[in-house]
C-alpha cells in the first residue's frame, strides 16, 4: 500500500529512505488525493491498508514474543455480540471499509456470493495453494451450512459473512491474544458485550444477535465499538438512554474503574 501511495505521489518506492523523505515533503491534500487515486481501504478480511509493521525499530519482534518478553500486565479484552455489522452494514464509507453491503444489494447476496467471499479473500489459493478448495469446502460448511434453516434467505448469508468477518478480524486475534497472554502468566479478564439499544437499527437490519433476545422484526446485535458510546459518549448510540442503558454505562464503567485502580474487575 505505502508502494503504491509513493508511485501515485511521484516518490519511486525502490529506496525506503528516499520514499520516507519524499512522502514528509507532501501535504496532507496532496497525500489525500493519491489515497483517493490509489484506494483508501481494500476488500478482505484485512481491510486496513496502513497498520502496525514489525520493522525491527519500534516493534522489535513479532507481537506473540514481545508477550513472552514484556512484564506482565493485567488485560482486560473484550468482544461484541456482531462485531463486524458495523462494516459490513452500517459505514457504508470507502475510507474505511470495502466489505459494505448498501441496503439496495441485500437481497442480491447468497449462497454463491457467501463462497466467492471465502474463494476470494479467506482461503485463496496464493494463501493455501494445493489445499485451497478443501479449506473453502471446510469454511462454507462451517459458516455456510452449520445450523442453516429450512427456508434460507439473504438475511442468512449476510449473517453468516458478518461473523466470518466478526471472527477472522477481532474474536479469533482476542481468543490468541488472551491465550499466548495466560500461557506467559498475565492476568487476563474478557467480556462479551451484548448489550444494544434498538433505536440504533433500521428495521431492515439483517444480522442478528441473540434470538432470545431479538424480535421478529429487528435482528440486532452489540457492534464493534458500541461500549464508546456508554465509556466516552462518543460515535454511534441512543441519544437519550433508557434504563436499561443506565445499567449497563453504571455496570461498563464501574467494571473498568475497578480494573485501572485495581487490576480486577468486580
Amino acid at each position: 500500500a505505502t508502494k503504491e501511495l509513493a508511485k501515485a505521489l511521484n516518490c519511486g518506492n525502490e529506496d525506503s529512505k528516499k520514499v520516507k523523505d519524499c512522502l514528509k515533503s507532501k501535504t496532507v491534500d496532496e497525500i489525500l488525493e493519491a489515497v483517493k487515486e490509489t484506494g483508501p481501504s481494500r476488500k478482505g478480511i484485512n481491510f486496513s491498508k496502513y497498520e502496525p509493521r514489525v520493522d525491527g525499530d519500534f516493534f522489535p519482534e513479532d507481537y506473540l514474543e514481545l508477550i513472552k518478553n514484556a512484564p506482565k500486565k493485567p488485560a482486560m479484552i473484550g468482544f461484541t455480540e456482531v462485531e463486524s455489522a458495523i462494516f459490513t452494514l452500517i459505514m457504508g464509507d470507502k475510507t474505511i471499509t470495502s466489505v459494505y453491503i448498501p441496503s439496495e444489494k441485500y437481497q442480491e447476496f447468497g449462497e454463491d456470493s457467501l463462497k466467492q467471499f471465502i474463494k476470494e479473500y479467506v482461503a485463496s489459493e496464493a494463501i493455501f495453494g494445493e489445499k485451497a478448495q478443501e479449506v473453502q469446502d471446510k469454511v462454507f460448511e462451517f459458516y455456510g451450512v452449520r445450523n442453516q434453516p429450512k427456508n434460507v434467505d439473504y438475511k442468512f448469508y449476510i449473517d453468516r459473512y458478518t461473523q466470518i468477518l466478526s471472527d477472522t478480524q477481532f474474536i479469533i486475534p482476542g481468543l490468541l491474544t488472551a491465550q499466548e497472554k495466560l500461557k506467559n502468566d498475565w492476568p487476563v479478564y474478557l467480556y462479551q458485550n451484548e448489550h444494544y439499544n434498538k433505536k440504533n437499527f433500521p428495521d431492515d437490519f439483517p444480522v442478528k444477535g441473540d434470538h432470545k433476545k431479538t424480535s421478529k422484526i429487528m435482528n440486532l446485535g452489540a457492534l464493534h465499538g458500541s461500549e464508546y458510546t456508554y465509556l466516552h459518549g462518543t460515535t454511534f448510540g441512543p441519544t437519550e438512554f433508557d434504563e436499561d442503558d443506565r445499567k449497563f454505562q453504571k455496570l461498563l464503567t464501574e467494571s473498568v474503574a475497578n480494573f485501572v485502580k485495581t487490576g480486577w474487575v468486580n
